[in-house]
């Protein structure tokens, strides 16, 4: 199996054999793939079509997806490679001879919505759950999953979701433990900073991932000056400027989509662009970087755990599957974390040769050299399967280009 979900992942070009249709439940649970229904609406989904058996009984797969909310853009991007990936499965015959069967359930982007989906996604006979996404939707959702014993594959990147134990929770990002890490060992050894200021989401994603770099610039006897913002500021002058005054020689921001805008936009109108700037993995979003202008940008450096590099064959392909699938549409950060993540999910069913969730969850434990879009995918004793981090810099063009690369593991 694993073979050949390589030699998928490299050449197979999908023209929408199959669809991936879900169980119409309610209003909430959507069918369809994300791009023919942005509005979160339902459609009525077309017939499952491909496999070697079409009478063979699909494989359920729980999808807690960002159809509406804050988050609906990328969700909608990282919901249409999860569809993406599901066909391609099946146009090859599917998993343990039968199709997978993706339902997705919206969780408008909120803890309380993630809450609703997973609930909703656990009541079904599922084998596995892909999403929900933010670190804050997922604590809320853990007992849930552990209750009921069903693996799920995130790009939640908080560290202090490992505090609650879970064996049901993989993670298909890097943590931000390790992101803060090596944010702080690129200031240190590359841009020789000395006193580095933080802002930061008062969230579990912002709090986790400040609270990881302030420990990691403390082994380096590096300074640190935090300051705190929420997603609804519209302004956040006044904690950047305490950070100038502070005299930080570098920024680090821990924050999401349009709190990364914000801050990048108003570090270059503060007149701080002579101040070395570190951001998360939002800044290199496609959907995010034209709300930039180029001058803010240029400089600015980015840790992230995806990166398009033009010279990489297998996720080249991908890309242009995608675009081909879905009218053009740019691959992005979460898109690519989850596409891989269904192959994750695929190929750890059939390791396990059942869809029993508990073998499942044992089988993608055991996951080890899988080779996808992200490349080579190897489980840890965290039930972390990405060790791959990338520094990136944009020059006054807004092109993105690869500073450093690193595998941490």
């Amino acid at each position: 199996m694993k073979k050949a979900l390589a030699f998928l992942l490299a050449l197979v070009m999908v023209l929408g054999l199959v669809a991936c249709a879900a169980p119409q439940k309610d209003a909430n649970s959507a069918t369809t793939p994300a791009n023919s229904a942005q509005d979160g609406s339902t459609q009525k989904p077309a017939d499952n079509a491909a496999s070697e058996d079409p009478s063979a009984e699909p494989i359920l797969i729980g999808l807690s997806g960002m159809a509406t909310g804050d988050f609906v853009e990328s969700g909608l991007l990282m919901m249409d490679a999860v569809y993406l990936a599901a066909e391609e499965i099946n146009a090859a015959g599917g998993v343990l001879g039968r199709p997978l069967e993706i339902y997705m359930v919206d969780n408008a982007s909120t803890a309380q919505g993630a809450v609703t989906s997973i609930n909703k996604i656990l009541s079904e006979d599922v084998v596995a759950c892909i999403g929900p996404t933010t670190s804050g939707m997922v604590n809320s959702c853990l007992q849930y999953f552990q209750e009921s014993g069903v693996p799920f594959v995130s790009a939640a990147t908080s560290p202090a979701i490992r505090d609650n134990e879970s064996d049901t929770f993989f993670r298909i990002s890097v943590s931000d433990a390790l992101v803060g890490t090596v944010m702080v060992k690129f200031a240190a050894e590359t841009l020789g900073s000395k006193k580095i200021g933080i802002i930061h989401n008062t969230d579990d994603y912002g709090m986790a991932a400040m609270n990881a770099a302030v420990e990691a610039a403390g082994e380096y006897g590096i300074e640190t000056f935090t300051e705190g913002m929420t997603s609804s500021d519209t302004d956040v002058s006044a904690q950047l400027l305490k950070i100038k005054n502070w005299g930080a020689d570098c920024i680090f921001s821990f924050t999401h989509d349009a709190d990364t805008v914000l801050v990048v936009r108003q570090l270059f109108e503060l007149g701080m662009h002579d101040i070395d700037y570190v951001g998360p993995n939002a800044l290199p979003m496609p959907a995010n970087i034209p709300l930039i202008d180029a001058e803010a940008l240029e400089g600015c450096y980015a840790a992230t755990d995806y990166f398009e590099d033009k010279n990489d064959e297998v996720l080249q392909a991908y890309v242009q599957r995608y675009a081909e699938r879905w009218n053009g549409l740019e691959v992005d950060r979460l898109a690519a974390l989850y596409y891989a993540a269904t192959y994750v999910v695929a190929d750890s069913i059939e390791r396990a040769g059942s869809t029993d969730p508990q073998a499942v969850k044992a089988a993608m434990a055991q996951t080890s050299g899988l080779e996808t879009v992200l490349g080579s995918l190897t489980c840890d004793e965290n039930n972390d399967l990405n060790s791959t981090l990338f520094i990136v810099q944009f020059d006054g063009e807004k092109n993105c280009t690869l500073a450093e690369k690193v595998t941490l593991n």
